[in-house]
Protein backbone atom coordinates (compact mmCIF):
# COMPACT_ATOMS: atom_id res chain seq x y z
CA UNK A 1 0.00 0.00 0.00
CA UNK A 2 1.31 3.44 -0.57
CA UNK A 3 2.17 5.92 2.27
CA UNK A 4 -1.01 7.90 2.05
CA UNK A 5 -3.69 4.69 1.49
CA UNK A 6 -6.54 4.70 4.23
CA UNK A 7 -6.93 1.67 6.02
CA UNK A 8 -10.89 1.21 7.19
CA UNK A 9 -11.57 -0.34 10.33
CA UNK A 10 -12.21 -4.38 9.83
CA UNK A 11 -15.18 -6.23 11.41
CA UNK A 12 -12.73 -7.75 14.13
CA UNK A 13 -12.39 -4.18 15.11
CA UNK A 14 -15.83 -3.48 15.39
CA UNK A 15 -16.51 -6.78 17.43
CA UNK A 16 -13.72 -5.85 20.14
CA UNK A 17 -15.00 -2.29 20.21
CA UNK A 18 -18.82 -3.57 20.95
CA UNK A 19 -17.45 -5.64 23.54
CA UNK A 20 -15.05 -3.08 25.28
CA UNK A 21 -18.55 -0.87 25.16
CA UNK A 22 -20.80 -3.74 26.28
CA UNK A 23 -18.35 -4.63 29.09
CA UNK A 24 -18.35 -1.24 30.41
CA UNK A 25 -22.05 -0.79 30.01
CA UNK A 26 -22.91 -4.13 32.00
CA UNK A 27 -19.95 -3.30 34.52
CA UNK A 28 -21.85 0.11 35.24
CA UNK A 29 -25.71 -1.63 35.23
CA UNK A 30 -24.65 -4.01 38.20
CA UNK A 31 -22.49 -1.89 40.60
CA UNK A 32 -25.31 0.49 40.10
CA UNK A 33 -27.92 -2.29 40.71
CA UNK A 34 -26.42 -5.05 43.02
CA UNK A 35 -27.10 -5.08 46.49
CA UNK A 36 -30.37 -2.88 46.32
CA UNK A 37 -29.16 -0.53 44.13
CA UNK A 38 -27.42 3.00 44.59
CA UNK A 39 -30.07 5.31 46.49
CA UNK A 40 -28.28 7.89 47.87
CA UNK A 41 -25.98 10.66 46.98
CA UNK A 42 -23.41 9.10 49.15
CA UNK A 43 -23.67 5.67 47.51
CA UNK A 44 -23.68 7.42 44.67
CA UNK A 45 -20.49 9.17 44.82
CA UNK A 46 -18.77 7.81 47.62
CA UNK A 47 -19.55 4.00 47.41
CA UNK A 48 -20.84 4.56 51.26
CA UNK A 49 -16.97 5.28 51.99
CA UNK A 50 -16.17 1.43 51.92
CA UNK A 51 -14.12 1.60 48.62
CA UNK A 52 -10.25 0.56 48.82
CA UNK A 53 -7.86 2.94 48.37
CA UNK A 54 -6.33 1.00 45.17
CA UNK A 55 -9.29 1.49 42.78
CA UNK A 56 -9.46 5.30 43.91
CA UNK A 57 -5.37 5.61 43.16
CA UNK A 58 -6.05 3.51 39.57
CA UNK A 59 -8.65 6.52 39.09
CA UNK A 60 -7.05 9.68 40.01
CA UNK A 61 -4.03 8.47 38.24
CA UNK A 62 -5.82 7.96 34.61
CA UNK A 63 -7.56 11.07 34.77
CA UNK A 64 -4.24 12.81 35.69
CA UNK A 65 -2.97 11.58 32.38
CA UNK A 66 -3.75 13.13 28.62
CA UNK A 67 -2.50 13.61 25.23
CA UNK A 68 -1.08 16.86 27.21
CA UNK A 69 0.91 14.56 29.25
CA UNK A 70 1.91 12.53 27.01
CA UNK A 71 2.80 14.42 24.25
CA UNK A 72 3.96 17.59 26.77
CA UNK A 73 5.95 16.06 29.09
CA UNK A 74 8.83 14.58 26.94
CA UNK A 75 8.50 17.98 24.40
CA UNK A 76 8.73 20.27 27.87
CA UNK A 77 12.19 18.32 28.93
CA UNK A 78 13.61 18.31 25.42
CA UNK A 79 13.44 22.16 25.19
CA UNK A 80 13.95 23.61 28.90
CA UNK A 81 15.81 20.33 29.66
CA UNK A 82 15.90 19.90 33.47
CA UNK A 83 14.25 22.67 34.29
CA UNK A 84 10.94 20.59 34.09
CA UNK A 85 12.09 18.14 37.22
CA UNK A 86 11.37 21.40 39.01
CA UNK A 87 7.87 20.48 38.41
CA UNK A 88 8.13 16.47 38.79
CA UNK A 89 9.80 17.79 42.20
CA UNK A 90 6.68 19.79 43.42
CA UNK A 91 4.43 16.95 43.13
CA UNK A 92 6.50 14.87 45.61
CA UNK A 93 5.49 17.96 48.20
CA UNK A 94 2.45 18.75 46.92
CA UNK A 95 0.70 15.35 47.06
CA UNK A 96 1.62 13.95 50.31
CA UNK A 97 0.37 17.44 51.89
CA UNK A 98 -2.42 16.96 50.00
CA UNK A 99 -3.13 13.21 51.59
CA UNK A 100 -2.08 14.17 54.81
CA UNK A 101 -4.24 17.86 55.77
CA UNK A 102 -6.56 18.35 53.00
CA UNK A 103 -8.55 14.90 52.50
CA UNK A 104 -8.51 14.14 56.12
CA UNK A 105 -10.47 17.59 57.01
CA UNK A 106 -12.83 16.49 53.81
CA UNK A 107 -13.27 13.40 54.85
CA UNK A 108 -14.07 14.32 59.03
CA UNK A 109 -16.35 17.36 57.84
CA UNK A 110 -17.83 14.53 55.69
CA UNK A 111 -18.80 16.81 52.51
CA UNK A 112 -18.56 15.05 48.90
CA UNK A 113 -16.87 17.78 47.74
CA UNK A 114 -15.05 21.25 47.54
CA UNK A 115 -17.97 23.10 46.24
CA UNK A 116 -19.88 21.74 49.42
CA UNK A 117 -16.92 23.18 51.98
CA UNK A 118 -16.78 26.54 49.89
CA UNK A 119 -21.09 26.44 50.37
CA UNK A 120 -20.70 26.18 54.26
CA UNK A 121 -17.65 28.00 54.86
CA UNK A 122 -18.15 31.23 52.30
CA UNK A 123 -21.64 30.63 50.98
CA UNK A 124 -23.46 30.17 47.58
CA UNK A 125 -22.32 32.91 45.87
CA UNK A 126 -18.92 31.47 45.94
CA UNK A 127 -19.63 28.19 45.52
CA UNK A 128 -21.31 29.13 42.13
CA UNK A 129 -18.23 31.31 41.09
CA UNK A 130 -16.14 27.86 42.01
CA UNK A 131 -18.18 25.76 39.96
CA UNK A 132 -18.07 28.26 37.10
CA UNK A 133 -14.32 28.67 37.30
CA UNK A 134 -13.80 25.15 37.04
CA UNK A 135 -16.69 24.48 33.97
CA UNK A 136 -14.69 27.28 32.34
CA UNK A 137 -11.37 25.90 32.95
CA UNK A 138 -12.68 21.95 32.05
CA UNK A 139 -14.23 23.10 28.88
CA UNK A 140 -10.99 24.91 27.66
CA UNK A 141 -9.01 21.67 29.31
CA UNK A 142 -10.97 19.13 27.21
CA UNK A 143 -10.52 21.27 24.28
CA UNK A 144 -6.84 21.21 24.00
CA UNK A 145 -7.16 17.42 25.22
CA UNK A 146 -8.70 16.80 22.11
CA UNK A 147 -7.19 18.62 19.48
CA UNK A 148 -3.16 18.06 20.42
CA UNK A 149 -3.63 14.24 19.69
CA UNK A 150 -5.31 15.33 16.17
CA UNK A 151 -2.43 17.70 15.77
CA UNK A 152 0.15 15.31 16.45
CA UNK A 153 -1.85 12.51 13.92
CA UNK A 154 -2.58 15.13 11.37
CA UNK A 155 1.51 15.94 11.05
CA UNK A 156 2.50 12.07 11.19
CA UNK A 157 0.31 11.64 7.96
CA UNK A 158 1.82 15.17 6.49
CA UNK A 159 5.17 13.39 6.85
CA UNK A 160 4.01 9.75 5.48
CA UNK A 161 2.56 11.25 2.65
CA UNK A 162 5.33 13.76 2.14
CA UNK A 163 8.62 10.87 2.16
CA UNK A 164 9.53 11.70 5.59
CA UNK A 165 9.32 8.91 8.42
CA UNK A 166 8.46 5.64 8.66
CA UNK A 167 6.66 3.86 6.44
CA UNK A 168 5.39 0.27 7.07
CA UNK A 169 6.23 -2.39 4.73
CA UNK A 170 3.60 -4.77 3.83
Amino acid sequence: MASGDVYPLDTWDYVVFSLFLAVSVLTGLYHGFAKGGQRSTRQYLLADRNVFSVPVAMTLLASFLSPITLLGDPAETYVNGGLYFAVIFSNFLLYPTIALFFVPMFYNLEITSVYEYLDRRFGLIIRIFGAMVFFLQTALYMAIVSYSPAIAIETGKRRMSSGIGVHLKQ
